[in-house]
């Protein structure tokens, strides 16, 4: 297996932690070296000077508790982040937030950036012709924004898949093609981080399911996963558990599942980064809610 680094998304502090200062100090708290900056704690298209200010702070904290960011994700905001949108308004507008959130990433030095970038619903009953130019659009855009990216100084480009279309499966056969080609062809690797959503969760249940499930979804000749979030959740709703107890016998994500996927793609030398990206419920103490990440990263590393 290659190397495993374990981190945190801030997402955690998501309407209990709002400044800086109090969520860094509880990820240096935490002894990590590196987490990811959600999207969710900064619009992208914050006015300036309050952006920037924002972003110092960031920056500043970062040298004072010798931490980094690995990378800046879209995070759990997903209506500002679909290139594939039927309405073309919101796909340009989806253009200039990616491009804004690159600016972000750039200014802390993370290492890449990225996250949701869209799905089709067959509720909008769209045209067969309609949805191909939607699919066509998705990859001109991944395109582009990795070429964004790669000037700003970034190593990934980094797409959450699966990018479902549901009910259409000639439509995600086509868009699996098209990502694999321009996952090859791009500045930079535009490559997938894996979510243990209510999709995944499910495929990492059963072993049997796994390899072959996960491959029909993501490109079949990946040589590394860069990243790949963690979260426990019971495979009905995109919930952001943390690895408690009682939230592991409620939930069905399986780590040792999930260990052995990243050992049969990752070739020696590579590296994962793991990263807990969870929202301890807000009914919940503060004192607890640190108390439940400190219990979630002790027992993911029980896999490594």
């Amino acid at each position: 297996m290659g190397k495993i680094e374990l981190g945190i998304s801030s997402v955690f502090a998501l309407k209990r932690w709002l400044k800086p200062k109090k969520w860094m100090e509880i990820i240096h708290d935490l002894d990590l070296d590196f987490f990811e900056f959600s999207l969710d704690l900064l619009d992208p298209r914050t006015r300036e000077p309050v952006k920037t200010a924002y972003i110092q702070e960031i920056v500043e904290l970062c040298d004072d508790y010798s931490i980094s960011v690995f990378s800046v994700h879209t995070g759990h905001s997903t209506s500002r982040s679909n290139l594939m949108h039927p309405d073309l308004g919101l796909r340009i507008d989806t253009i200039e937030y990616f491009e804004k959130a690159i600016d972000i990433a750039a200014a802390i030095d993370a290492s890449a950036v990225g996250g949701y970038v869209g799905s089709i619903f067959n509720g909008d009953q769209n045209p067969s012709s309609y949805n191909d130019y939607l699919i066509d659009f998705l990859s001109d855009s991944l395109e582009y924004l990795a070429k964004i990216a790669y000037t700003a100084g970034m190593n990934y480009f980094l797409v959450e898949e699966p990018t479902i279309i549901f009910g259409d499966k000639e439509r995600q056969k086509k868009l699996n093609r098209m990502l694999q080609k321009i996952f090859s062809n791009s500045k930079i690797p535009i490559n997938s981080s894996i979510s243990m959503n209510k999709h995944y969760s499910r495929l990492f249940q059963n072993k049997d399911l796994k390899l072959n499930s996960i491959n029909n979804l993501i490109n079949k000749d990946r040589k590394e996963i860069p990243l790949i979030h963690l979260q426990q959740t019971d495979g009905t709703s995109n919930f952001s558990w943390t690895f408690t107890t009682d939230h592991n016998k409620q939930g069905i994500v399986n780590l040792k599942n999930v260990f052995e996927y990243i050992d049969d793609i990752n070739k020696e030398g590579c590296k994962s980064k793991i990263i807990l990206e969870v929202i301890p419920s807000f009914e919940i103490t503060h004192e607890k809610a640190i108390e439940e990440l400190k219990d979630s990263l002790k027992f993911i590393k029980e896999f490594i």
